[in-house]
């Protein structure tokens, strides 16, 4: 009974903790703007994968990977992060997936005096050009120093 009991306990968290949200946005074709590879004519798609919950301790950095999926359409992507926890600060500098790519590696770091808290909603976007940008979030902690 207690297997039983731990399998279940051991599904729940891998489903709140998940491998993130997603959200997509389209836009019909447009002439003239589809970069080397893309399909004329029709509609395109972007879609952005948040990662699960993610951990920074105070005076550290962490990295995750944002991703796209993408349907006609290869240019470059910008992604963002809005709503970071108060301390927490992007050590990235390139915050775009190049044409043809679908995901970036995005560093941040926490100061030393960041407020300790845990689930503060962040929220990823990405803009590609002549789209509406995708925006979903995730839950980001910030763990006191040790």
């Amino acid at each position: 009974m207690n297997r039983i009991y731990l399998v279940a306990f051991g599904v729940t968290v891998f489903a709140l903790a998940g491998c993130g949200k997603e959200a997509t946005s389209t836009a019909p074709a447009k002439p003239g703007t589809q970069a080397p590879g893309d399909k004329p004519a029709e509609k395109r798609k972007l879609t952005v994968k948040a990662p699960g919950t993610q951990n920074v301790t105070q005076d550290k950095t962490t990295e995750f990977s944002v991703s796209v999926d993408r349907e006609n359409f290869a240019g470059p992507i910008d992604i963002e992060l809005r709503d970071l926890p108060k301390g927490v600060s992007i050590v990235t500098k390139e915050m775009t997936i190049p044409a043809g790519k679908d995901s970036v590696t995005v560093t941040v770091k926490a100061a030393p005096d960041a407020t300790a808290m845990e689930n503060h909603v962040v929220k990823v976007v990405a803009k590609a050009k002549d789209m509406p940008e995708a925006a979903t979030d995730f839950k980001m902690d910030v763990k006191a120093k040790n």
